[in-house]
């Protein structure tokens, strides 16, 4: 199974410092994505799959009145493909 940052040997597309990716819960994080034009493919539980017409895809949990965790913003981005400029303006 891949993980984010760990033992992947390359850098990613999007490299970003996870202190620089804002605080947010998973529904604007879900609505920011469908402004760029991705789909809520299916929902696990609290995981909202969402995938790209081009093919691009990640997964967003939304917990009702949480914060998504402190890396998962930074591994969203790094999955779609934006920076966190691109993503602040989307939210």
């Amino acid at each position: 199974m891949f993980h984010h940052g760990q033992g992947c040997g390359h850098v990613s597309a999007v490299e970003q410092d996870e202190d620089d990716v804002p605080s947010v819960r998973g529904e604007r994080v879900v609505r920011a994505l469908e402004r760029a034009g991705f789909k809520v493919a299916r929902v696990a539980g609290s995981r909202h799959i969402m995938r790209h017409p081009d093919g691009r895809g990640t997964t967003v949990p939304v917990r009702h009145g949480r914060d998504v965790a402190k890396g998962t913003p930074h591994g969203i981005l790094s999955d779609v493909g934006m920076t966190i400029e691109e993503l602040q303006r989307l939210l």
